[in-house]
């Protein structure tokens, strides 16, 4: 990507990866800088970064793969999309995965 942490971004080619390709790179990003952990005994997944629009383009992402998640920056010091739901946590397994 070659930029400054808070100005990364998908490549503009992304847009145009069929659902393989986008699940690879989504899977990839998620391995990097994303967490599972357990509140109040449901699921959730974070991806937590400094780059607003990368985290506005994972966000997007998971809209494609038919996922709800909230997007919000956690004070000044990262972007984070997290997906809480319990039945989109269990289609980002079926559709992304670890």
């Amino acid at each position: 990507m070659g930029k400054l942490a808070d100005a990364k971004r998908f490549p503009a080619s992304a847009w145009r990866w069929d659902r393989e390709r986008l699940r690879e790179f989504l899977k990839v990003l998620m391995s990097c800088d994303g967490t599972l952990y357990s509140m109040s005994g449901y699921p959730r997944i974070e991806f937590a970064v400094a780059s607003e629009g990368l985290a506005e383009d994972v966000h997007h992402a998971f809209v494609r793969f038919g996922i709800v998640s909230k997007l919000w920056k956690k004070k000044d010091r990262c972007w984070r999309v997290e997906i809480t739901e319990p039945q989109s946590v269990e289609r980002y397994q079926q559709e992304i995965g670890w």
